[in-house]
């Protein structure tokens, strides 16, 4: 049985710290008997997937509806099994089709009972900042492609500067994660989230990846930010961002030095109204705005800044820092 085999590591893995467990000779069994969809050990006659689905199905219950709730995510960071080396080197479509189809069998489960909460499913662990992936989307509307970005080099690291070399490998991967994921959504039709990332006391891993999440009107969630929680993290994540856009998002920029942020869309014609979140925290004598195309109906220096624009209009906003 998987729980006779040892939970240790290969020795030569050692290097790469507490990632390196996914690798034990009982994690390998685990992660291969769940792709494989075998019988769980406790209920004889259902699978691992069917258990799982019918948790997730118990959780998407009790919370459909809830306007606050971002949704459900059925997985969190499937693992190749014993094909890890050859997943993580170059992809591996054929557990990524097995996975899809897995996943299949939960989305059925949640469905019966949640209509309308939305899912979230990731791709295999090293996707999309290692590797590609070609996950084929699945057949509900209601699902989204969600993707965790690390850049191993300063995963849990000091609160120390990195190297040059360090900063532009992991300036390389997080441009390709952030591509990559991207892409999935255009090939889904579906929203993207990076539901994880930062795990580090090393501000690369926050001031890098929320600035190129930017570039994409990105949508993230900071992992473990209680365990790494410094001044410098707190400032990246601290930014500048469009909560509701009444129309269709073009870019976005946020300079946490200076405080200065653009946003720019095409408002529609379903009317709404555009929100950012302006935190206060870069803005301690208030933020001047600059705005073309809409009209700023909120009140100065609100913690949300309000826009209403008229159908079709092209949206430029500007905020400063107010300095005294």
């Amino acid at each position: 049985t998987a729980s006779a085999l040892s939970d240790e590591p290969p020795g030569f893995l050692e290097s790469i710290g507490w990632a390196a467990q996914y690798m034990s000779p009982r994690s390998l069994r685990q992660w291969d008997d769940l792709l494989a969809d075998v019988d769980t050990a406790t209920t004889p006659g259902v699978s691992m997937w069917e258990a799982l689905g019918q948790g997730a199905a118990a959780m998407a219950q009790r919370f459909e509806g809830r306007a606050n709730v971002a949704g459900v995510e059925i997985l969190n960071e499937p693992f190749p099994g014993i094909d890890y080396v050859r997943c993580i080197a170059g992809g591996c479509p054929n557990v990524e089709a097995e996975l899809a189809a897995d996943y299949e069998v939960v989305l059925d489960q949640v469905r019966a009972v949640a209509p309308t909460m939305p899912v979230w499913l990731e791709p295999i662990i090293s996707a999309p900042h290692y590797g590609g992936t070609s996950m084929a989307a699945p057949g509900d509307d209601q699902v989204g492609f969600a993707w965790h970005a690390y850049c191993s080099g300063t995963d849990g690291g000091e609160l120390v500067p990195s190297g040059e070399f360090e900063e532009a490998r992991c300036n390389l991967m997080m441009k390709t994660a952030h591509a990559r994921a991207a892409q999935r959504g255009l090939a889904w039709g579906a929203p993207t989230m990076m539901t994880e990332f930062g795990a580090s006391l090393n501000p690369l891993d926050v001031n890098l990846v929320t600035a190129q999440a930017d570039d994409y009107v990105g949508s993230w969630l900071h992992w473990a930010y209680g365990y790494f929680r410094t001044e410098q993290n707190e400032s990246a994540l601290s930014r500048v961002y469009p909560e509701a856009t009444a129309g269709v998002p073009g870019a976005l920029h946020f300079d946490r030095m200076t405080g200065r942020a653009t946003y720019s869309y095409t408002a529609s014609g379903v009317g709404g109204t555009t929100s950012l979140s302006i935190p206060p925290r870069h803005y301690p004598d208030g933020y001047d705005v600059v705005l073309s195309g809409g009209t700023v109906v909120s009140d100065p220096d609100a913690a949300h800044l309000i826009i209403e624009a008229p159908a079709g209009s092209r949206v430029e906003v500007t905020v400063s820092r107010r300095t005294t």
